[in-house]
């Protein structure tokens, strides 16, 4: 059995391949830009399906997973944030329908990351715990005694403080759109990741000063799951985790000093997490 997962970002589209036992046999993945519009993120939608179909002779299930509220049912895009309205009432059986036969699976994108690390990865070893998905909008989701829960607070517009005494939405502060806004505005100019990094790592003060703030508000947050799900521990996935080597060391320290006490632990699969929830949904589901 073969069974194609796939994340529809904002900025790009992520899959994978996997075999019954979530074993990663392909990758690939496109850059999606949603201000091109509807009609061309569905076709990079359908386009990698068949890229990823194309390498295997028979995909049984394809598993696709959206940013928002998604209907498991009727394959619905319920609701979505911000720039991302626009696909509201999208059906996406009907989207990866048009490009195969296989048994099609939807999901809300941080549902399946926690999914998929309950599953294979982080989260493997905890019946209580929360994900929490840094991308270009921050999203959790919420597992309690093994068991994940439809209802949850919305963290991303939790209202937050800064040094200057403005109050904004916590998406504002640790999402990887602000995160590469604010890395852009301390190098000067627009660079990659491995470009940031290499400036962290070699003592730029402006962007380690930008990690450092970054790490003050994760806490924060953090601080807010602890109180209202009292978990085990905390996953963090999306786009922005793969930073976690380098802000886990600010985040420790600031949980130490205000008493906070809960495993913070980096998603295995990072953003491709909710492509290994997708293909956990297909295997459950076929």
């Amino acid at each position: 059995m073969k069974i194609i997962g796939l994340a529809c970002k904002t900025a790009e589209i992520r899959g994978v391949v996997c075999n019954i036992s979530g074993t990663i046999l392909n990758t690939a993945r496109l850059a999606a830009n949603i201000k091109n519009g509807k009609l061309k993120y569905i076709s990079k939608v359908q386009s990698l399906i068949n890229i990823l179909a194309q390498c295997h002779c028979c995909i049984n299930s394809v598993g696709v997973v959206f940013i928002g509220n998604v209907d498991a049912k009727s394959g619905l895009v319920l609701s979505a944030p911000d720039e991302m309205k626009k696909y509201v009432g999208t059906d996406l059986f009907a989207v990866a329908g048009a490009v195969t036969d296989a048994n099609v699976v939807v999901e809300n994108e941080a549902r399946a990351s926690l999914i998929g690390e309950h599953w294979l990865g982080a989260a493997k070893n905890y019946k209580n715990v929360v994900m929490l998905t840094l991308d270009n909008y921050i999203d959790t989701a919420i597992m309690v005694d093994g068991q994940m829960c439809v209802s949850k607070q919305d963290f991303s517009k939790m209202q937050v403080t800064d040094e200057n005494g403005e109050v904004r939405a916590l998406n504002d502060y640790i999402s990887a759109k602000a995160m590469s806004q604010k890395m852009e505005k301390a190098l000067g100019r627009n660079a990659c990741r491995e470009e940031y990094l290499e400036e962290f790592l070699s003592g730029n003060k402006n962007i380690y000063n930008t990690l450092l703030d970054f790490s003050k508000y994760l806490t924060k947050a953090i601080c807010k799951i602890k109180d209202t799900y009292n978990p085990e521990a905390i996953i963090i996935g999306g786009e922005f985790s793969e930073w976690y080597p380098n802000f886990i060391p600010f985040v420790t320290e600031q949980m130490e000093k205000h008493k906070i006490n809960v495993a913070v632990e980096k998603a295995k699969f990072g953003p491709d997490s909710a492509c290994i929830g997708a293909v956990y949904l297909c295997r459950e589901n076929t």
